[in-house]
Formats: C-alpha cells, sequence, structure tokens
C-alpha cells in the first residue's frame, strides 16, 4: 500500500503545481510524466474547481484528490451534508455508522465528528484509495474505507461484525447504461431488498435519495420509513433524506413526519415538521379579490422543499401570508416575512389579456425572468406571448388569484 500512497502523493503534488494548466494538454502529454497518474490528477484539477463551490472544506484542503467526474457530481454538498450529520447524530449519538455506499466520503467527513467510527465500503478501487488517503489529509482518523461491493450476499456478515448503531447508504441513481433513475426500486443497492438484513444488526437506517421521489409513494412502499426530510439549499430541492426505523409502529402516510429543509448560503435554515393530515386541517387565508394585490406588496415564493413537501396551506398560516387562490402556490404579504420562501416586490399588476400582455411588455423592454403558475399557459408559453427574452431586472408571474388570471410584474 505504501507505493501506492506515494503515487497518490506525487499525483497529487502534480496537481496542485499544474492547477491553472490546460488539462488536454496535460493529457496530451501524460507520457512525458511516467510516474504521475496524469488523468488521475486532471480529474483533480477539475473537481477541485467544482469542489470549490460544492464543498468548501474539501476545496480548501491542498492536496485531496478526486478520481472521476462522477465523484464529484453525485456527493453531497456541503451544507446538505452538515445537516444529514446532524440527524445521525441525533439518531445514533457517538455510535459506530456504517457507510455501505461511501464514495468520495463527504457525508463520512461530516458524520464523523459526532460518531465513534465510520465504516465506509467503496466498490471502486481507485475511489476507495482516494477517499482513505483523503480523510488522512483531512485528519479524520476515526474513518475506515473498505474496497467492497455491499449486497444482499454480504451485508449479513458485514454487519455483524461492526454491530452498527446506524447503516447509511446513498444509493446510485442511474441505471448500467448510464441513465438517470428515480423509482427506489431501480436504485443500486436495492434498498428494500436490504432493510431486513439492516433491521437484523441495527435499528436505523438513514437513506438519501432523489428529489425527484414522490414522498406518498416512499411511505407506502417502506412501513418503517419514520419520517422524510425535504433538503433544499439555495434554492433548488437537492435530497431526500429517509430515516427508516426497525421499531416504528405501522401508521399511514398521512400521519408520519414530513420535514421541510432550507439551507442557505450563509448557514441559515428554516425546518418546519408537519404531517399530511396536519396540512389538510389548515385553513389557509385566502386572497379576497385580485384588486387586493397593489404595488409595493411582495409576492413571496415557498422553498423548493415546503412545495415539494406539500405545506402549502401550513406556510400561509405561520407566515401569515394570503394564499393568491387554491392552487397557485404563492402568497401576498407585508416586506420582511422571510421564513422558507423568497420575496418579490411588486411593481405593477395587469390582467392577463391583449391589453395586459402589451402594457407589460413595453415596460420590460424585451427581457424579464418568467413563471406560469396555475394558469393555462405553460412559461415558456407566456414569454411567446410577451415577446421577451429570460434576464434583466425583472421577473412576470402569470398566475391565478382570487379566481382571475393576472400578471404580477416584480423585482428579480
Amino acid at each position: 500500500m505504501g507505493g501506492v500512497s506515494d503515487i497518490l502523493g506525487r499525483t497529487a503534488a502534480f496537481a496542485m503545481q499544474h492547477a491553472g494548466d490546460d488539462c488536454d494538454r496535460l493529457l496530451f502529454n501524460a507520457s512525458k510524466y511516467p510516474d504521475i497518474d496524469v488523468p488521475l490528477a486532471v480529474d483533480t484539477i477539475r473537481g477541485r474547481a467544482r469542489m470549490a463551490r460544492k464543498v468548501p472544506v474539501f476545496a480548501a484542503c491542498d492536496g485531496l484528490l478526486y478520481p472521476g467526474r462522477l465523484c464529484v457530481e453525485q456527493c453531497s454538498n456541503g451544507a446538505c451534508a452538515e445537516y444529514k450529520s446532524r440527524i445521525a447524530s441525533e439518531l445514533a449519538p457517538g455510535g459506530v455508522v456504517a457507510d455501505i455506499t461511501g464514495g468520495l466520503g463527504v457525508d463520512d467527513y461530516f458524520m464523523s465528528f459526532n460518531a465513534a467510527r465510520i465504516h465506509s465500503f467503496e466498490r471502486d478501487r481507485l475511489l476507495a484509495r482516494c477517499a482513505m488517503y483523503n480523510f488522512g489529509l483531512l485528519g479524520r482518523k476515526n474513518i475506515e474505507v473498505r474496497n467492497m461491493d455491499v449486497s444482499a450476499g454480504n451485508i449479513e456478515s458485514l454487519l455483524a461484525e461492526l454491530r452498527p448503531d446506524l447503516v447509511y447508504a446513498d444509493p446510485a441513481r442511474r441505471s448500467k447504461s448510464g441513465g438517470r433513475v428515480f423509482a427506489i426500486r431501480d436504485y443500486e443497492p436495492d434498498i428494500e431488498a436490504l432493510l431486513p438484513c439492516v433491521f437484523a444488526h441495527c435499528r436505523y437506517f438513514l437513506v438519501k435519495i432523489s428529489p425527484m421521489e414522490d414522498l406518498d409513494a416512499v411511505f407506502n412502499a417502506i412501513p418503517q420509513c419514520r419520517e422524510i426530510h425535504v433538503v433544499s439549499h439555495s434554492g433548488e430541492c437537492k435530497e431526500l433524506l429517509l430515516v427508516l426505523d426497525r421499531d416504528f409502529r405501522e401508521t399511514p402516510a398521512a400521519c408520519r413526519k414530513r420535514v421541510a429543509v432550507a439551507l442557505g448560503d450563509g448557514g441559515e435554515e428554516d425546518i418546519m415538521a408537519f404531517t399530511k393530515e396536519e396540512e389538510r386541517t389548515v385553513a389557509p387565508p385566502f386572497l379576497g379579490h385580485a384588486d387586493e394585490i397593489m404595488p409595493g406588496m411582495s409576492l413571496y415564493v415557498p422553498s423548493p422543499a415546503i412545495l415539494k413537501s406539500g405545506a402549502y396551506n401550513l406556510f400561509a398560516e405561520k407566515s401569515g401570508c394570503a394564499k393568491l387562490d387554491s392552487s397557485t402556490h404563492l402568497y401576498l404579504g407585508k416586506a420582511g416575512m422571510k421564513p422558507h420562501a423568497k420575496a418579490y416586490e411588486i411593481i405593477a399588476v395587469y390582467p392577463l389579456d391583449k391589453k395586459g400582455l402589451a402594457a407589460l411588455a413595453s415596460r420590460v423592454l424585451g427581457r424579464a425572468d418568467v413563471t406560469a403558475r396555475n394558469i393555462p399557459l405553460s412559461s415558456e408559453d407566456l414569454a411567446r406571448r410577451l415577446k421577451i427574452k429570460t434576464g434583466g431586472l425583472h421577473h412576470v408571474w402569470g398566475c391565478r388569484a382570487a379566481g382571475e388570471n393576472i400578471l404580477l410584474l416584480t423585482t428579480s
């Protein structure tokens, strides 16, 4: 292993030294560097640039290796990984964690600060070696990496050996042909198939899945799914986290916990926990008439976590904002009311007709972002009717408000 470590060390140093070079030229001249894994060095140069935005603590550590585009693309970003580590800590404080889909190890890194030991399993040989090498540079001595493909055939013996307090998985969401898959039954490994073995040795199974999954479908497919955390970061829904609990008593999906989590770039966060049954019982305040919308008011768009989790009425109740219409998930309120939402200042209101379209189009001078909500037009159709292109200082909303189709001109 010493020889492997030497090669990795030389390659990491080479990548740092040539960080500003033309990567295609480095690959073309790879024969000039017989003691360097040049493809790995090039992947590392490119990967570090992406990690600067995604996981700054990794990018700030000189000498880390990033073997291939996919491991960087698929790893959690820093904010989501840190949130995940808090869930793991609440479920198994100071316990042993078995990560059966290790990857680059960003989740392992953050979980290691609250765990006694992390056992990380990665099936790709080079990625496993690089992850262990990286953990050494990052000073995480309580993470062990094994180059192994965990499956239904060997997980029983592994968990019997490790006796973990928590099993974690971030299953691959790509088919063998490389295309994306979104149904949990198509993930690799098959989470549902592993459940009996996991629960034979461990109470908790924490699973990260695609944000495209339907929450009700997951609850119905996995009776032990106690709660689902819908995590968004900087205006984009990033992942669903399933807390699977062996001791959880089977409960109707509508009565299980949904947690909407909105994370910001500056470390800020908004968290709302609720059940679908609670959402059903709330009578939100509605806009009485479209004429009530006035310039200077604020239009609020809930975070993707709220929209994905379905807390439409609860958002209105908790924020004190008026919902524009029963199926229009846009809200009207006073300036400064920010929880779980992005605010836009309303500049003008127009009817959604020929006259309104013409008046609005003349005001934005051919450029604005356009969004359609709950009207018989797509955002693209509305932009074409306005004859405008994306960008500029304004955002146009075509939406249904108090039974009328209107246009709202807002700040961008």
